[in-house]
């Protein structure tokens, strides 16, 4: 026979996924499986109803289905705006978080600043204390007031 086997390509079979549309699925073997998980199992194909089988309880159950179908679209929608609003309050909490995070470093640089100029201050005063310089000698505010 003519026929040659190609190990690359993947067997025929009538197993093949189908869209709906009796199509193959967009997802084949040859991709790896985490490239399909977002895909939809393939839905059975539709086959439309006669209008003689359309009676009272037809339109009753089709009615009841669009009614379900639009109240899940609204709530849909609801949680939508609703995360929409959770991400800009947190955004805006975060940005106000940044602003407090920069006077707060602006106050410790200062403090920072204050007690570097205390400890210069304080180790002036020993070592004036420690060395036989007249008072009058020192700074104003490292004299003694009494």
């Amino acid at each position: 026979t003519g026929l040659s086997f190609d190990p690359m390509t993947p067997p025929a079979s009538d197993t093949t996924p189908q869209n709906g549309s009796g199509e193959a699925a967009s997802c084949t073997p040859s991709i790896s499986s985490s490239d399909c998980e977002n895909e939809q199992p393939a839905r059975k194909k539709r086959t439309p109803i006669p209008d003689e089988k359309k009676d009272t309880k037809y339109w009753n159950r089709r009615k009841k289905n669009n009614m379900a179908a639009k109240r899940s679209r609204e709530l849909r929608k609801k949680k939508i705006d609703e995360e929409i609003r959770t991400a800009k309050d947190a955004l805006q909490e975060n940005q106000k978080l940044k602003q407090e995070i920069e006077v707060l470093k602006s106050e410790i640089n200062s403090l920072r600043r204050l007690l570097r100029d205390a400890n210069m201050t304080l180790s002036l005063w020993i070592r004036a204390k420690q060395s036989s310089e007249p008072a009058s000698q020192l700074p104003p505010m490292l004299r003694n007031p009494s």
